[in-house]
């Protein structure tokens, strides 16, 4: 964390900060351990195994969010699971194994629930 965050760096900014590296150094791949716990830590998938499903890529994104002191929790939906980032007084879905997230028409980035309201973001 301490190579990827300043103390300058807005919450907001951490977080895209932390995501862009999670998609940048992890993909898409079966998990090599079949251990759940052991493939979500950020310190064994990020300098071990290097892939997973979405489920393995963004817990380890939420539990690096967590890390850096911002909230986070991972929805499972119909086949997928991604992760939601809080700041600035609400929550945030950026997806880590997908590499997208959605910004609304102020710039912030949407979460679940108002995804859900709007599918044509």
């Amino acid at each position: 964390l301490e190579s990827l965050l300043t103390e300058k760096m807005s919450d907001a900014e951490k977080c895209i900060a932390l995501w862009k590296f999670v998609c940048e150094w992890t993909f898409h791949c079966s998990p090599v351990s079949s251990v759940d716990q052991q493939i979500n830590d950020p310190a064994i998938l990020l300098n071990g195994f290097e892939c997973g499903f979405c489920d393995d890529r963004n817990a380890v994104l939420a539990n690096l969010a967590a890390m850096a002191g911002l909230p986070s929790r991972v929805y499972e939906l119909e086949g997928h699971v991604v992760p939601e980032i809080f700041y600035d007084g609400s929550w945030h879905m950026l997806d880590a194994d997908k590499c997208i997230f959605f910004p609304k028409k102020n710039g912030a980035i949407a979460n679940v629930e108002y995804l859900s309201k709007h599918p044509e973001l």
